[in-house]
């Protein structure tokens, strides 16, 4: 293949919707200003852990006019929100680079010379970070993957693309410390944090969006290298352009991990009790706001909204002439209507007597989720401190009602972080410089594992995921790009790996990692095996075991089961 081969054909299409059909706009383009853009984590943070927006800017020739929404000349269809899309194409295949809708048109002052359009066009996440939630409902008994798949229905844009895997934790309650202002991106990081996972939109190769959410242990050791094609991995061997490295911010000592423990009511409460007479003339319409508290216990609480009972005549309202109850009985003349929120609901109230009516009951039933006291789980490395001074990172997750699942993320973040070493934050390619490069901008994206080796940089195959994405086109069909990148799951062929195994429980699966020699030596590691004992005879083979280099067991662990007596066996050998 010659060096030609290597500069990609690019074009960019907005869609026009009345005539259905996508069109090339790629002589608007002024890419000798540049097009850039990005997309997925601004940075390889342990808790940046959910997508920015991603954002493509672009100059445009709007010496006519075709730009600007209010000019006569505008081409059909072009506003903001209109659907814009960049596609490279390289050896005869297609490949939809950046997909998103246009955001904000900024033009040039018509005294100039130049006549342009400064577009910007953001992707789905920008809907995550402007969308508010305020009428979801608290769900309960939900693992991540649905509760996402329900923030991205409330959104309102449905996206081309979806992959959301289960998740590794069921939540008793999600959304049940939601606010009337709570953002859309808001609810989606309370989830990543609590799962330990990711969200965020893959730019894949077909639609240029698919949204991804990722459960906690996807990024672990048994991850095979992501493909540039269908043969060859992604190891980018020495042919990097740039390295961003940096030796001792990667200090974390301590881990503080937050968890937020909720009662959720078991039967019916009244969680909304009228305090003053209200007032209201005849067919006067009044609306008003309320917050939830029991009337029992005067504990202020969030709803669950499915289960809330639309008030009843009588039993939930009344209303009278006189504000002592007493007088006419007006009841059947109040119409009450509600829109039950998380947070509050908004009550409509309407006479439709010929008198003033004193509204002298009114209150709201349904079941309350309360916040106790949150609970704090820390993990740290005291030698680390009075080497390094302390270091903490703090981990909120709401959705955690203890502690467990945070403590064990806590112990790995130190046991990796509590001395300093050189990290990888990003890399920078010229696409045009070889085939290898220009597959990998084309073909690996945000969550895909990497390869690095850069020899003199003491960079030997270090593996890496994909967190964020940064590009610069310019003229003449130039593409750089740079890969933030993410060595949190510890995957190296020098260094010891974080695992997550899941066997059937007839399975006889097993998992041989051959000899490692980094084990040798290391500092008391912690293996967990969670096994289904109510699945097992009465004895269950070894669940975990450690050899030796000759192949000799030195322990394992194995579950037993006797007269219902459930043991945990530690088993020496």
């Amino acid at each position: 293949m010659t060096s030609t081969a290597y500069y990609p054909t690019i074009k960019w299409y907005y869609y026009n919707a009345t005539g259905a059909a996508w069109v090339d706009i790629s002589g608007y383009v002024l890419t000798k200003q540049g097009v850039s853009g990005h997309w997925g984590m601004r940075s390889n943070k342990y808790t940046d852990r959910l997508a920015a927006t991603g954002e493509m800017r672009m100059l445009l020739d709007n010496t006519d006019g075709v730009f600007d929404p209010d000019d006569a000349s505008a081409l059909t269809g072009w506003a903001i929100n209109t659907k814009v899309k960049m596609v490279v194409t390289f050896d005869g295949v297609d490949y939809v680079r950046f997909y998103g809708k246009v955001d904000t048109l900024k033009f040039s002052d018509p005294n100039t010379h130049e006549h342009t359009a400064q577009v910007l066009v953001s992707d789905w996440m920008g809907y995550a970070y402007k969308k508010t939630l305020g009428e979801q409902s608290i769900e309960t008994y939900k693992r991540g993957g649905e509760l996402c798949a329900e923030i991205v229905t409330e959104v309102g844009q449905t996206p081309l693309a979806t992959s959301y895997a289960v998740g590794d934790y069921g939540f008793p309650a999600a959304f049940d410390s939601m606010t009337t202002t709570a953002k859309a991106a808001t609810e989606l990081n309370k989830i990543v944090l609590s799962e330990g996972g990711y969200f965020y939109n893959r730019h894949d190769r077909t639609t240029g969006e698919k949204l991804v959410f990722e459960n906690a242990t996807y990024r672990n050791g048994l991850r095979t290298l992501s493909k540039i094609n269908t043969v060859t991995d992604a190891h980018m061997n020495g042919i990097g352009e740039r390295y961003e490295r940096s030796h001792g911010e990667n200090i974390i000592n301590k881990v503080t991990v937050t968890a937020y423990p909720k009662r959720t009511d078991t039967e019916e409460q009244t969680l909304y009790s009228l305090g003053e007479v209200i007032r209201i003339s005849s067919g006067e319409t009044k609306t008003i706001n309320v917050r939830y508290q029991n009337a029992d216990t005067k504990e202020s609480c969030n709803a669950i909204t499915s289960l809330m009972v639309d008030p009843v005549a009588t039993t939930d309202y009344t209303m009278n002439t006189r504000k002592d109850g007493k007088g006419t009985d007006l009841t059947s003349s109040l119409t009450v209507s509600v829109v039950f929120r998380t947070a509050e609901a908004e009550i409509t109230l309407t006479n439709t007597s010929g008198y003033l009516g004193q509204i002298t009951k009114l209150q709201l039933r349904g079941y309350g989720v309360y916040q106790d006291s949150s609970i704090k789980a820390v993990v740290e490395d005291t030698s680390s401190q009075a080497s390094y001074s302390e270091a903490e990172l703090n981990i909120e997750q709401q959705y955690q009602r203890d502690v467990v699942a945070g403590k064990l993320w806590a112990k790995k973040i130190v046991g990796v972080e509590s001395s300093p070493r050189t990290k990888l934050n990003k890399i920078t390619f010229c696409a045009n410089k070889s085939e290898m490069r220009m597959l990998a901008f084309l073909a690996c994206d945000i969550g895909d594992l990497v390869k690095i080796t850069e020899s003199g940089l003491n960079l030997d195959g270090y593996y890496y995921y994909i967190n964020g994405i940064e590009f610069a086109i310019t003229e003449g069909n130039i593409i750089t790009y740079s890969w933030i990148l993410d060595d949190s799951a510890g995957i190296s062929e020098n260094r010891f790996s974080n695992v997550a195994l899941e066997f059937s429980p007839s399975s006889e699966d097993i998992i041989e990692f051959g000899e490692i020699p980094s084990l040798v030596d290391l500092p008391d590691q912690s293996i967990t095996a969670w096994c289904d004992v109510t699945t097992i005879g009465v004895w269950c083979d070894i669940v975990c075991m450690w050899v030796d280099n000759a192949g000799g067991l030195e322990w394992g662990v194995g579950i037993s089961k006797t007269n219902g007596l459930r043991m945990l066996l530690i088993m020496p050998c």
